[in-house]
């Protein structure tokens, strides 16, 4: 279902679980997934944040697919986050 959306480009709504236990929903338009050490982590744009963010596949509690399409922009794209950790 995420790979779908992130061919796609469809927005996505996320329950999901930090490593506290807290929980949170957001919408996130999915960049792309990878696979950091032993563990498969969503790199997505936050809505709520208007910011970049990471989630554990294993941590995310619910998954929906919406309705509403998104498109990258220059400054929102998965060469940009990469470009940003590789300076960080």
């Amino acid at each position: 279902q995420i790979r779908e959306s992130i061919k796609a480009r469809q927005v996505l709504d996320v329950g999901y679980q930090d490593e506290a236990g807290g929980r949170s929903e957001r919408s996130v338009w999915p960049l792309g997934l990878v696979f950091w050490g032993r563990v498969w982590t969503l790199v997505a744009w936050c809505e709520l944040r208007q910011d970049y963010r990471m989630f554990r596949l294993d941590r995310i509690q619910s998954l929906q697919q919406l309705e509403r399409h998104f498109q990258t922009t220059k400054e929102i794209n998965l060469q940009v986050y990469w470009a940003n950790q590789v300076e960080n």
